[in-house]
């Protein structure tokens, strides 16, 4: 073809290009929007049918109007749902608060890209897992993830800050019921945080990827983290000043005691020999001794 131009039909458009009808741009418009799913779908209908309209009233000019108006209307549809959404997301399968009934501990049921997620960095670690096997696991495109959790750092911040608050509002249970004596204070919560590694060893054995969490995130993480250390420290501090307990080494015995609490996680195993609760039980004479208790009148 002399010059390398593309032969042109009578409409002007080059030939073999597939003129776009009312119709078929209501299909492709539908193609597309099909592909999300979710709380969208209405904004979708109605812009199909805003195109529609306006395509079948006035041609070209206001197909582009149309797809403007499709644009703000997804756009409108996704800030009106904003706050439901957040609401929506509060309910992540964490167990509410339990009250007196620190003890007791119901069959984890995360929300499922919260279990997806767990079972992921469980299986790979946070680097080894990505975004799409995810999805896969729960069976959604990446879109429909996306919309509830914005990344994969996402989710990470999500369980392990769900976790650290669990067990903070337990250990506050914990404390409460123990009384005004350090040694049984230092009982109750030692016992709390066992039993916390000991039953929730999926959400505890995270910790160890607080290092993957960027700098602002790992540092609100281990502000929540630290609280538990501060607590024991100075449930200690008050045992020595009573003549209760009697280590020289109060910092180094509240950060041994707290490590081989969070240790458990790692070890512990429900069809071993030691149920949760034997295991606290014995890990509350480890942390006594350890900050060597001697008995009152004594």
């Amino acid at each position: 073809m002399a010059g390398g131009q593309r032969q042109r039909g009578r409409s002007g458009r080059p030939a073999g290009l597939r003129r776009e009808t009312p119709a078929t741009l209501d299909r492709t418009l539908s193609a597309v929007a099909g592909g999300f799913s979710g709380p969208d779908q209405a904004a979708d209908d109605e812009s199909r049918r805003l195109v529609g309209s306006a395509v079948k009233k006035t041609g070209r000019p206001a197909r582009r109007q149309a797809t403007k108006e499709r644009y703000v209307a997804r756009q409108t549809s996704r800030t009106k749902q904003s706050d439901r959404a957040r609401r929506e997301d509060l309910e992540l399968g964490f167990e509410p608060d339990p009250g007196a009934d620190w003890r007791h501990f119901e069959e984890l049921k995360l929300s499922p890209f919260l279990e997806a997620a767990l079972e992921e960095f469980g299986a790979h670690g946070y680097h080894g897992g990505s975004v799409r096997a995810i999805a896969n696991r729960v069976g959604v495109t990446l879109p429909t993830l996306y919309y509830h959790h914005g990344s994969k750092q996402d989710l990470l911040v999500t369980l392990l800050m769900g976790s650290m608050h669990d067990i903070l509002v337990r250990c506050r249970h914990a404390l409460t019921e123990a009384g005004d004596r350090p040694e049984d204070q230092v009982a109750h919560i030692v016992e709390c945080f066992t039993l916390y590694m000991a039953h929730r060893r999926r959400l505890a054995f995270l910790d160890g990827e607080v290092r993957n969490l960027e700098p602002e995130n790992r540092e609100r993480y281990i502000a929540q983290r630290n609280e538990l250390s501060v607590m024991v420290r100075r449930i200690v501090d008050d045992g020595i000043k009573d003549g209760v307990f009697h280590t020289p080494y109060p910092a180094e015995a509240v950060r041994a005691v707290v490590s081989m609490c969070q240790a458990v996680a790692v070890w512990y195993r429900p069809q071993g020999p030691l149920s949760e609760a034997e295991v606290a039980q014995r890990y509350v004479t480890l942390a006594l001794d350890a900050l060597v208790l001697r008995t009152r009148g004594t």
